[in-house]
């Protein structure tokens, strides 16, 4: 699909012919999954540089928003009285007719959006500015350094799990997956290959001794 997306911008071809609902898109489920806990994720949050570094971690870990996503918050994304949050994604559009969605704006991202707001310069537009013009890949070195100094194993697909770990977080709370796929900006389909896997949490009620009714609950939430 690369291919033809180069050939469609040199205009050797009018379209890209995979361009369309009419194509699959391949969704092939990763088996690089990887849960990163409250406290790890906490220690890191301790070693970034500042709050800008720590919000777009905690918009990831907390929020469960896209790295991209990120960068194009606006101060006028952010619904103070409702406490809510007005995300813009693209990828958003192929699950709910839309490219914005709404995330509730949670404890851990209330406190750092206030010490943002506080320390943002007169007129700033983007709740993020210092993403304006990085690339994604540029931000990896800095939360890899802080991983390292917060003595935290390293997980694969940096952000992607995240994102994923949240999923599976809320849900365990026992939040409809249908609300959490809301908020998360997914399919259902999308969730079961990709977000909701075995934590360590469901192996500890599998043996509980009253699992039974665990068991119940984690059935009825998904």
């Amino acid at each position: 699909s690369k291919f033809f997306r180069a050939a469609v911008r040199r205009e050797l071809i009018p379209r890209n012919p995979f361009d369309t609902d009419a194509v699959p898109k391949a969704n092939i489920a990763t088996d690089k999954f990887a849960t990163v806990s409250e406290a790890d994720a906490n220690a890191v949050m301790g070693q970034l540089p500042d709050t800008q570094w720590k919000l777009i971690f905690a918009l990831c870990r907390w929020g469960g928003l896209r790295i991209g996503e990120t960068r194009l918050l606006t101060w006028g994304d952010v619904l103070w009285a409702e406490k809510r949050i007005l995300v813009h994604s693209p990828k958003t559009a192929r699950y709910a007719g839309h490219d914005t969605r709404l995330v509730p704006m949670f404890p851990e991202l209330e406190r750092l959006l206030s010490d943002r707001d506080a320390e943002a310069a007169e007129g700033d537009l983007y709740v993020l500015p210092m993403l304006q013009g990085r690339s994604n890949a540029s931000l990896r070195k800095v939360v890899q350094r802080a991983v390292e100094r917060a003595g935290v194993k390293p997980w694969p697909r940096l952000w992607h799990n995240l994102r994923g770990t949240r999923q599976n977080e809320l849900l365990e709370q026992g939040h409809k997956r249908k609300a959490v796929c809301a908020i998360l900006g997914n399919s259902g389909d999308v969730a079961d290959r990709h977000y909701e896997k075995l934590t360590a949490t469901d192996w500890e009620r599998f043996t509980a001794p009253d699992n039974a009714p665990l068991a119940e609950t984690m059935q009825e939430t998904r």
